[in-house]
């Protein structure tokens, strides 16, 4: 009966301590300035050490940042494709997942200039 009740306690603590935790993470939107060229719609999503991030809510935004397009997650391989617009169109993309910062970029589709995009989620801290 005791190693129950101190067991249920322990693991209670626990988990206060990690919501506890979790309430405290400072969360920041990263910019990034310069609008980044891909070569194909399709773009992979990874977090600090490269791995592809799975849900990953990729939000295509008005050029304010104020009004929501369209909304789409990241697959299992971190993947999402963009929605098929005439090349040289910027998308102003903003992505989240919880525990990382916000990410916002601009990307454009250009064949010539563009490469395989892979966006990296900052840890939050």
């Amino acid at each position: 009966m005791a190693r129950t009740i101190i067991k249920s306690w322990l693991i209670g603590g626990f988990l206060m301590l990690a919501c506890v935790a979790y309430a405290h993470a400072q969360y920041e939107i990263v910019i990034v300035e310069n609008t980044q060229f891909a070569r194909n719609p399709t773009i992979v999503v990874t977090d600090p050490r490269d791995y592809p991030l799975h849900g990953v809510k990729v939000e295509e935004m008005s050029p304010d940042w104020k009004r929501t397009f369209r909304t789409t997650e990241t697959t299992n391989t971190g993947e999402f494709k963009l929605k098929s617009i005439p090349s040289g169109s910027v998308h102003y993309l903003q992505l989240s997942l919880n525990g990382f910062d916000m990410l916002r970029v601009r990307v454009t589709l250009d064949k010539k200039r563009g490469e395989i995009l892979r966006l990296k989620l900052t840890l939050a801290t």
